[in-house]
């Protein structure tokens, strides 16, 4: 059975969901394992992402049109917010942060689901 494409929203909103506790975020990598480790997200090992680790976890296929969307809109948020990449915020401003930059992702992301 081939599962159905998730749209920008779906993915910034499992995304966020999946670094919603914060033992579950990480910083300096996309992800880690359980003892600290760097790995790829997608990995089994993998226990804690960064803000564009999540999008990966949630989204393998990384070339998607959709993947690239959502990881275009969390940039654009984080720029509109505080002049900084998503990774950067991710890594320099904290958690907090990136909470903030995946809630203004998700209200664009809406609008322009709205407007089609």
């Amino acid at each position: 059975m081939m599962r159905k494409a998730m749209t920008v929203m779906e993915i910034l909103v499992a995304a966020r969901a999946l670094i919603g506790v914060r033992e579950h975020w990480c910083i300096g990598t996309l992800a880690e394992t359980k003892l600290g480790r760097h790995t790829d997200p997608c990995s089994p090992a993998a226990r804690s992402w960064c803000a564009v680790g999540a999008l990966t976890k949630v989204t393998p296929v990384r070339h998607g049109a959709e993947r690239l969307a959502a990881e275009e809109l969390l940039d654009a948020a984080a720029e509109g917010l505080f002049g900084r990449s998503a990774a950067s915020v991710n890594d320099y401003l904290g958690y907090a942060y990136v909470m903030q930059i995946y809630e203004a992702a998700i209200a664009a992301a809406h609008k322009l689901e709205d407007a089609q």
